[in-house]
């Protein structure tokens, strides 16, 4: 049998994700959709003989994409779901939060207990699409064996729909930070924007049936960096506080100061609003040199802040 063009399988696909409770989200690709499906394992060992068998220790599930960079308020809330989760938190919380993929061509998957476990770069720009690459992590229907059919995924012919695309929604403009009340620090002018990331250290919670049926959330921090084009040395230098009064060694660094980035000129549709809640400037450098900008970055981030012994966020993102 020769090979013909058409029988070669590809394509793209698009992704919905649905929460174990509300609606569900389309979500368009930017790039390739990497769908990677494994199986973990540990070895079988003798003195005699070596490695005689690779047995399973996990299923593993992870797509990863670089959405388009629409926004809307539904987007917000399934692309960075975590602003608000504390150590000891559950991850995923309770039911089956679900991921499909959806060829143009081929067959269609459902996978069961996705979660967010890289949240995406936020890049705030006239310049650049505002979501960065995102990983969703499956590990399989809450309560439900290996064994059972349908635990970890299910497959079906793909029948590809129509699914609304307004590249009109992805919104580039230039965006502005306000530090504190007043501001303490305005950060009207930038190179080229914002970046803003976020690190939430996980921990895989294992049974002995199931494997991995859960992660257990750690630090939750959040970081957001930029090069300022108008803000001199006597401005940001005092900020550190590296002398004077109140500059002890083994001082607080804990700010009180959120920090607000929002679009300079209004709200048009599709921009982004994200605060750093309580966020602190810890180190400051300078460049002195014919073409470099004097401040080559100031990175914020958040130090989450206990109030009536509960946590703050450590950042919230909505869609204008």
């Amino acid at each position: 049998m020769s090979l013909t063009r058409l029988s070669i399988i590809r394509g793209p696909a698009v992704i919905i994700y649905t929460p174990a409770v509300g609606s569900p989200t389309t979500l368009f690709s930017k790039g390739d959709i990497q769908l990677r499906l494994a199986n973990q394992t540990f070895d079988v060992a003798t003195s005699l003989f070596g490695v005689v068998d690779k047995r399973t220790n996990q299923r593993s599930v992870e797509i990863t994409f670089t959405p388009t960079g629409e926004l809307t308020s539904a987007n917000a809330a399934v692309l960075w779901p975590h602003g608000s989760k504390n150590p000891g938190d559950s991850l995923i919380g309770a039911g089956n939060p679900t991921i499909q993929i959806i060829p143009k061509t081929g067959y269609q998957y459902t996978f069961y207990g996705a979660v967010v476990t890289k949240q995406p770069q936020i890049m705030l720009s006239s310049t650049k699409t505002i979501v960065g690459a995102v990983t969703y992590t499956c590990i399989g229907q809450e309560g439900v064996l290996w064994s059972s059919a349908g635990s970890l995924y299910t497959q079906a012919t793909a029948n590809f729909g129509t699914y609304a695309f307004n590249p009109s929604a992805i919104r580039t403009c230039p965006y502005s930070g306000a530090w504190g009340t007043g501001p303490v620090l305005a950060v009207t002018d930038t190179k080229d924007g914002w970046t803003v990331d976020f690190n939430v250290a996980i921990t895989p919670v294992e049974a002995d049936a199931y494997g991995i049926v859960d992660y257990t959330v750690g630090d939750n921090v959040a970081t957001a960096s930029c090069t300022p084009l108008t803000i001199s040395e006597s401005v940001l230098t005092p900020i550190l506080n590296m002398q004077g009064t109140g500059a002890d060694r083994g001082q607080s660094l804990l700010s009180g100061n959120d920090l607000a980035i929002t679009p300079t000129n209004g709200t048009p549709t599709g921009s982004a609003n994200v605060t750093l809640k309580n966020s602190s400037i810890l180190q400051i450098g300078y460049d002195y040199d014919l073409q470099a900008t004097r401040v080559p970055q100031i990175q914020f981030t958040t130090i989450r802040e206990l109030v009536t012994n509960a946590l703050t966020p450590a950042y919230s993102i909505s869609a204008n």
